[in-house]
């Protein structure tokens, strides 16, 4: 369930440095373009440098972290669908597993209640109709197998989901983590 995420929030944050890349690049070219535009005419090289360092700066994304040197488009697609594989696979493992801790539980809850009907004494058979034992068997059986599997699942994916989006926040914004500190500490 970890690694679930933990490929999730990966993919989230090469994304950020990917378009971070893809924008200084452009802004580089931009600038460049206007670095020669500015040459034609008569203008100083320190008007020249400070359109360029402008034009470089209005260009950049705010990236968690740096892009790897020497990745070029292919290399950055390459990694983000390997990230994705990753996720993917991930959450099939742990849709397996859940599934797996299900049937299990499924099965010891069965084993126990039939347990307790087959030695249940002579004068619960006499008080109990038949109609409820046969249900408890059934559709409330078939009810807890299903719900509390889907519940339990739905549960602690909205939780990781949860922390995965705390965690991108304050890696993003560290004023956010301060407020979110002071918010779990209050709450």
């Amino acid at each position: 369930l970890i690694v679930t995420y933990a490929t999730y929030l990966f993919g989230d944050v090469w994304l950020s440095m990917w378009i971070a890349a893809t924008r200084g690049a452009d802004a580089d070219a931009a600038a460049e373009a206007d670095a020669g535009e500015l040459v034609g005419h008569h203008h100083d090289d320190a008007d020249v440098d400070a359109r360029v360092e402008r034009t470089a700066r209005a260009g950049g994304g705010a990236a968690l972290l740096e892009a790897p040197e020497g990745l070029d488009g292919a290399g950055m697609v390459g990694v983000y669908l390997g990230a994705a594989a990753a996720h993917l696979t991930s959450v099939l493992a742990t849709a397996v597993c859940f599934t797996l801790m299900g049937v299990r539980a499924s099965r010891s809850l069965h084993r126990t209640t039939i347990r307790r009907v087959l030695y249940a004494p002579l004068w619960w058979y006499d008080a109990t109709p038949s109609g409820r034992t046969l249900s408890r068997f059934t559709s409330d059986s078939a009810t807890i197998d299903i719900q509390l599997n889907q519940q339990l699942d739905g549960f602690v994916q909205m939780a990781m989901m949860g922390l995965v989006l705390v965690c991108t926040i304050v890696a993003a914004a560290n004023m956010l983590a301060i407020v979110a500190a002071i918010a779990i500490f209050l709450f």
